[in-house]
């Protein structure tokens, strides 16, 4: 709203709405760029990075993983809020309990929570 807002308070001339248009665009491209490239990987034939087989098979087995995975691909956080230190230490917890468990997962742990729709 900020980028069109002068040419709207004047009257919402057509050349300024463009431009102010083109600097959202600029600013949106810039924030959404990691996104982009990261969510578009998928698509090809790849193996999952190390980071990422932590924390989607994480987010299988734990809430708190999950709603991060589904608010970053969701675009609404940065890729550093999934990639944030206490979220990678708590994938690899949830991940150590799982194997030590013997592949026993959430369901074993009455204490993990659970994902409500």
């Amino acid at each position: 709203m900020e980028h069109t807002a002068e040419a709207l308070r004047a009257g919402g001339h057509p050349r300024a709405l463009d431009r102010g248009l083109r600097r959202y665009r600029k600013a949106h491209r810039a924030r959404t760029r990691g996104h982009y490239y990261h969510i578009t990987s998928f698509s090809k034939v790849r193996s999952y990075n190390p980071i990422e087989q932590l924390i989607f098979s994480a987010a299988t087995r734990d809430a708190r993983v999950a709603a991060r995975v589904l608010t970053y691909l969701g675009r609404t956080v940065g890729p550093l809020h999934l990639m944030a230190p206490s979220n990678l230490c708590r994938a690899a917890l949830v991940n150590l309990r799982h194997r030590l468990s013997g592949g026993a997962g959430a369901a074993a742990d009455p204490a993990s929570p659970r994902l409500s729709y």
